[in-house]
């Protein structure tokens, strides 16, 4: 999936991904592997974040598509925005989520 802004129109990147063999759904769906964005705070990365699903830079992809492979946080964590190695801080006890 795509969340927010890119050096393209969305539409050209979700054909970069659809080239490859690569689906792209329109929200974060159950089977969602990546959601593609430049940035966290909006309603997708949000669900993202609650769903565990990775949250990767546009750059992830360029260079995924460079390398021909998924890169993982081994390759470079700077990808991930929210999964690899890094996930959302715990709550305190008592602190609603909001």
């Amino acid at each position: 999936a795509l969340s927010g802004r890119f050096k393209e129109s969305q539409a050209a990147v979700k054909k970069k991904i659809t080239n490859e063999g690569g689906t792209v759904p329109s929200g974060v769906v159950i089977g969602t592997s990546y959601l593609i964005a430049n940035s966290l705070g909006s309603s997708k990365t949000q669900i993202a974040e609650d769903r565990d699903v990775p949250v990767v830079t546009e750059e992830w992809l360029e260079d995924c598509l460079e390398e021909g492979r998924i890169l993982g946080a081994d390759d470079n964590a700077d990808y991930f925005l929210f999964g690899g190695e890094k996930k959302k801080p715990a709550k305190k006890a008592g602190q609603r989520k909001g």
